[in-house]
């Protein structure tokens, strides 16, 4: 079974794209890009999972007015699937450097992990969402990795919108 609540796909022309959706709670993952890759993904929280679950359709809607159909995009779709392969993906601006880029998920004691790493140049990027089920949970671990890094060295930094 597919991990996804809505999977479309838009082949016409020299177009070979997919959409794909699915709501976790009080979230809304969407993962787009060209057939074949692991595509971007994007996480947005709502207020209430009704709220979610409302966005992902109303979008669904307008790709499928655009003309997307449904369709099997390929890439990671089995929740707890083996990690994607590395796509390398094309730089945006002036940069010719190979970006890779590759996503995993980990399901295990009452949480889920789901992790990105790009690798752009020197610069290694690292995204961890992880899921707990309960807000309680959430707000242990974070007492917890806040606590290790602290003793590991790391030191409070300024809130920035991207590293």
């Amino acid at each position: 079974m597919s991990q996804w609540d809505v999977e479309l796909i838009y082949v016409e022309g020299t177009s070979n794209k997919f959409w794909r959706a699915r709501t976790d709670d009080c979230r809304l993952f969407v993962n787009y890009g060209r057939i074949g890759t692991n595509g971007q993904t994007q996480v947005k929280d709502f207020p209430t999972p009704e709220k979610a679950t409302s966005e992902m359709e109303k979008v669904a809607g307008s790709k499928r007015r655009k003309g997307y159909s449904e369709g099997d995009a390929g890439g990671e779709e089995e929740a707890g699937a083996a990690p994607a392969k590395q796509e390398p993906a094309k730089p945006k601006g002036k940069s010719a450097v190979e970006r890779l880029v590759t996503d995993m998920e980990l399901a295990s004691g009452g949480r889920k992990i789901e992790l990105r790493l790009e690798q752009q140049g020197a610069r290694l990027r690292t995204v961890v969402v992880e899921h707990y089920d309960s807000p309680k949970l959430a707000a242990e671990a974070f007492e917890r990795v806040c606590g290790a890094m602290e003793e590991e060295g790391y030191k409070k930094a300024a809130v920035r919108d991207e590293l």
